[in-house]
């Protein structure tokens, strides 16, 4: 018997077997198949969906604070922008927003909306080129059909758009806004409803469900945000006769903004105050320094870095200022005696660079502290009846805390110094003038009244 023989005859012999092994092979390629097809076919659908929403938007920035729209203006103009893209808008951009109609009967709420500001060559990004019968302008809305339909509102009818407030201090934060977070903007008119595909289905998340969205003007968000003139979105496409961006060069994209100070959050100024003498000409100079400051509670690591190695040559120092509830002074047994000092400004400084001569006018303080020193002004030492050696317990609530519930907590420390007032080389005088600069980038306020 030779061997195909055997194998045939093994077959035969084995048949149920054989056949019950074949129907499962089969149905299992039969399900990985589907499966691939259908994640596939899902794959493709996504992606196209992603690219209908987007349109020719090729790349998105997206700020956590406001910056100049003039940034957008510049970029347009900057040589290798204008060889690798072809368009650039400013937008402000609410992922979670709430939009209300008051309808006949009752009041209808959608949540989580998509809140556009742009002007109108935004879309101008739709491949599709679909447009608003009529663009919105101030105190106008446009909305997509999702959205229309959930609300069942109608043209000509309005509707109110509610923005989470964007807060410099967390709300968390003791020393943050629990009230007032949510900006409202009310008495919007309905010009017009988008379908929900092109630029209609513009969203930020990918998604097979339809976005709802609304498109307002850049000036209808501005002026009830206080940010006229501000964005923190930009939006890009690419040159149609460049190959699509590379990831390289969108990251060089962000490189090419002309950004100030003020676009990151920060704010550098210069504080001076004098004195005049009897010479007009010349001038007593009580301080003169430049501050470097964040919009948010704290500044950043990586800023403060940098901020520390531009100031090194100035003498700059680093400075945490918070809030103490309150100051009290102790007896030697730690129990509390004596005047209380409330709602009193702790400042943290760095007193090793006071070693550097070239610091004299940083801080008057001739003393380096240890871990648990402090040291009072002249007034809060008169008003606890303190002197150096004493203990002073000092109350504060926790900068983060969980559901915003203030945690307080106390230290306490030893009063190592006693700050003194500058005091001015003559008695000041009734019609001596004092007067406070505050200069910064292209401008000069000078505050002057009698002392």
């Amino acid at each position: 018997m030779s061997s195909w023989q055997f194998v045939l005859r093994g077959l035969a012999h084995h048949w149920r077997i054989n056949l019950a092994v074949a129907l499962g092979v089969a149905a299992t390629t039969a399900v990985l198949v589907g499966a691939l097809l259908v994640g596939d076919s899902v794959r493709g659908s996504l992606r196209g969906l992603t690219l209908d929403r987007l349109g020719k938007i090729d790349a998105l920035l997206i700020a956590e604070h406001y910056f100049r729209e003039q940034i957008v203006a510049d970029l347009v103009t900057h040589e290798p922008f204008t060889s690798r893209f072809q368009q650039a808008e400013p937008a402000l951009i609410f992922p979670r927003g709430t939009v209300e109609f008051s309808g006949s009967t009752k009041v209808r709420r959608a949540s989580q909306v998509l809140v556009v500001g742009c002007r109108d060559t935004f879309w101008s990004f739709d491949v599709r080129e679909i447009r608003p019968l009529k663009m919105p302008r101030v105190d106008e809305v446009v909305l997509n059909q999702a959205l229309a339909s959930d609300l069942g509102v109608q043209i000509g009818e309005q509707v109110v758009i509610r923005l989470p407030q964007v807060n410099e201090i967390p709300a968390e934060s003791p020393l943050g806004e629990k009230e007032d977070r949510i900006r409202g903007i009310t008495e919007l008119k309905v010009v017009s409803i988008v379908p929900t595909k092109g630029l209609g289905r513009f969203s930020l998340t990918p998604s097979q469900s339809a976005p709802r969205t609304a498109f307002l003007s850049l000036e209808t968000l501005q002026e009830p945000l206080d940010i006229e003139g501000k964005a923190n979105a930009i939006l890009v496409s690419g040159n149609p006769q460049q190959p699509l961006p590379s990831q390289t060069i969108c990251d060089e994209l962000s490189t090419w903004l002309d950004l100030t100070f003020a676009d990151y959050g920060f704010n550098i100024r210069r504080v001076t105050q004098t004195f005049p003498r009897e010479d007009p000409a010349t001038e007593e100079i009580i301080f003169d320094y430049f501050s470097f400051t964040s919009d948010k509670m704290v500044i950043e690591d990586r800023a403060a870095h940098i901020a520390d190695k531009a100031f090194k040559q100035l003498g700059g120092i680093p400075t945490f200022t918070y809030l103490a509830n309150a100051l009290v002074k102790l007896d030697e047994g730690g129990n509390e005696i004596g005047v209380t000092v409330p709602y009193s400004t702790v400042a943290s400084i760095d007193i090793a660079r006071k070693s550097d001569p070239s610091q004299e006018r940083a801080t008057s303080l001739n003393a380096s502290f240890s871990e648990n020193g402090i040291g009072l002004n002249r007034w809060t030492a008169d008003q606890l009846q303190a002197q150096v050696g004493d203990s002073i317990r000092l109350y504060y609530f926790e900068p983060e805390t969980t559901h915003g519930r203030p945690q307080e907590r106390h230290a306490e420390f030893v009063v190592e110094t006693i700050i003194p007032f500058t005091e001015p080389s003559k008695p000041l005088q009734q019609t001596r003038i004092r007067s406070l600069q505050i200069a910064q980038p292209g401008q000069t306020t000078r505050i002057s009244h009698l002392k």
